[in-house]
């Protein structure tokens, strides 16, 4: 079980530099995209952690031993996901890596989601989690 939170605020686009970036990351928060003003925060909550006997794929992390599934929320709502995860448990040190895909459409993020308009932008997004804690 478990939780964790990541602050809107943090939103950093790794592939642009200088006033496009500060747009896009403008806009990212903006209520065209998380709508961070009124939802800060992108939280999830673990339901359930199994043993992962998959082979791995394209969208999964290498040497991923763990199925993760719980409750995503953001813009208000929560939707179960479930992904294979890679998780280390090394002395107090826990680790996990994942590559996660969501459909932005079920969080109700629709901003430019029509296939026919001009500046249409895919529903899938894709996430990759980095996670580290230490038990003190």
């Amino acid at each position: 079980g478990g939780s964790f939170s990541i602050p809107l605020s943090s939103i950093n686009v790794l592939n642009l530099d200088g006033e496009l970036k500060a747009q896009l990351e403008h806009h990212l928060q903006s209520a065209d995209f998380f709508n961070a003003v009124l939802y800060p925060n992108i939280t999830f909550q673990i339901k359930s952690v199994a043993v992962y006997d998959g082979n791995g794929g394209d969208n999964v992390v290498a040497g991923a031993n763990y199925e993760v599934t719980g409750e995503l929320t953001f813009l208000g709502k929560a939707n179960t996901v479930a992904f294979p995860a890679k998780i280390d448990f090394s002395g107090n040190r826990l680790s996990a890596e994942a590559l996660i895909t969501i459909d932005r459409l079920e969080w109700g993020m629709d901003y430019a989601s029509d296939s026919e308009a001009p500046q249409y932008i895919l529903p899938q997004i894709d996430l990759r989690l980095m996670l580290v804690a230490d038990q003190h």
